[in-house]
């Protein structure tokens, strides 16, 4: 008999019951012979929602005239994650992707509670639901509750052309986030898709380092290992999408939400072909893509003026680069120079991993040298260097002189210019350039630097900042 659920955020479902979802679709197309609109027989590999609302949803609430969360739940059910997706997703694919994002974040029983619209909104009722101003909308509502959103991508990156989505991605990407009040828990924005055709199981990418991704000092490699499954194919679409382009069942729907991003308060009034909230948003959702593919397309040898020009703009404040695999041989000075250049000056953290790519030199160094002068904003810095780069006293000494710059923003900081075998590369000199640049780091709270050989002058450096992490030599 269900429940009454008067707050529609609080209408999530839990993933159990979507399990059950998949149950129902399979017996209504072997048992019942279920077909779509055209009279055509439906497999449960291809029900959608636009088809599980008319054949599932709408037939059992039809008594009550309620949503179909409130037939399911025994009480309310907090949303806990927000789902933004395309009705056109088969639902067996978007189970898996709900699945896995539960598996990679290692959600509990508890946090497994998803809020999907055509679930929580009551079809009987969704302009109701909806209202006329996209704020105090259902899916506005529930994603002030929500810890992140999960973006289900199809395999034509179909759902970012939908307003609906465009309007999510922007809450989740860009309101969100200035409306976040200073020690609170970031809103997460993770993206998966189960249109890979090598891979067993969905695949996403995800906001940050993942549960699954463990901890120490391989969380990055396996965070690398885990997104390169995300079709490059589907990236390449997505940094192709227009939010100006986007539409909607309804064009009363278009407007309002075109006009949201764009702050015009008249929300039923013709939407700018073009505005510079529109070009925010293209720039947030491209560098996303560009982000965790830019190690994939160094890889192909393909053209990075795209992908390069994505991440310059993404607004991104974490990013975390772990350059493996097919790297190791291809990655050239080349593509870090364009990296370099192209890092977005609003990063806070950041991670960059080149151990073991042979093909690098001092260029590379003094490249992201000169980048550290543009990052003002750094607070965290990672840099791996060793065992395969052939960085020299002169990549070393360029390098220092950026870091230097980061006086007034650098609190942490962990390098690693090993050589491979113990080949000494760097002498005393370059020691003692990269001792004078750390002595500038006033902010500087907790330092790790490996170098081969022991030197005085960096101990001298770490202790004179008053840090007690010694000078490593691993």
């Amino acid at each position: 008999e269900g429940c009454s659920i008067p707050a529609v955020e609080d209408r999530a479902i839990q993933l159990n019951q979507l399990v059950y979802v998949l149950v129902c679709i399979r017996c209504g197309c072997k048992e019942y012979g279920w077909t779509d609109a055209e009279g055509q027989a439906l497999t449960s590999s291809c029900v959608n929602l636009y088809h599980l609302v008319e054949l599932l949803v709408k037939p059992a609430t039809a008594s009550r005239e309620c949503s179909f969360v409130e037939l399911m739940a025994e009480g309310p059910q907090p949303c806990k994650w927000f789902v933004s997706h395309w009705w056109g997703e088969p639902v067996c694919d978007f189970t898996a992707c709900l699945r896995q994002h539960a598996k990679d974040r290692n959600l509990d029983r508890a946090a497994r509670y998803y809020w999907v619209c055509a679930y929580a909104n009551n079809q009987w009722n969704v302009s109701g639901e909806i209202g006329e101003d996209p704020s105090n909308s259902s899916f506005r509502r529930a994603m002030r509750k929500a810890s992140g959103t999960v973006s289900i991508v199809d395999k034509d990156a179909f759902c970012y052309t939908r307003v609906w989505c465009i309007y999510e991605t922007y809450v989740s990407t860009l309101e969100q986030a200035a409306h976040q009040h200073h020690g609170s828990e970031r809103y997460l924005f993770d993206i998966y898709t189960n249109e890979n055709p090598d891979a067993r199981e969905a695949v996403g990418i995800t906001d940050g380092i993942a549960a699954v991704d463990g901890t120490g000092p391989k969380q990055a490699r396996r965070k690398r290992h885990r997104e390169w499954r995300f079709p490059f194919e589907l990236i390449q679409k997505a940094l192709d999408i227009k939010v100006e382009r986007a539409f909607a069942s309804r064009e009363s729907d278009r407007r309002m939400i075109l006009n949201s991003i764009a702050g015009v308060s008249d929300l039923t009034a013709p939407p700018d072909t073009s505005h510079p909230g529109y070009d925010l948003l293209n720039d947030v959702l491209h560098g996303r893509f560009s982000a965790a593919s830019f190690c994939k397309a160094s890889s192909l040898s393909v053209d990075l003026a795209k992908h390069a020009s994505a991440l310059s703009c993404s607004q991104l404040q974490t990013l975390c680069l772990h350059f493996g695999g097919d790297c190791l041989e291809k990655l050239v000075d080349n593509a870090v120079v364009i990296l370099a250049s192209n890092l977005p000056e609003t990063l806070l953290d950041l991670f960059l991993g080149f151990q073991g790519c042979r093909k690098l030199t001092d260029v590379s160094a003094a490249a992201l040298g000169k980048a550290l002068q543009r990052l003002k904003h750094l607070h965290k810095l990672e840099l791996r260097l060793s065992t395969g780069p052939q960085i020299t006293d002169d990549g070393l000494c360029a390098f220092a002189q950026g870091l230097a710059s980061r006086a007034d923003s650098l609190e942490w900081l962990a390098l690693d210019f090993c050589p491979k075998g113990g080949k000494k590369r760097i002498s005393e000199a370059g020691c003692i350039a990269l001792a004078e640049g750390l002595e500038h780091l006033q902010l500087l709270r907790q330092a790790r630097v490996s170098l081969a050989p022991s030197s005085r002058a960096l101990q001298k450096s770490l202790a004179k900042l008053g840090l007690l992490t010694p000078t490593q030599n691993e």
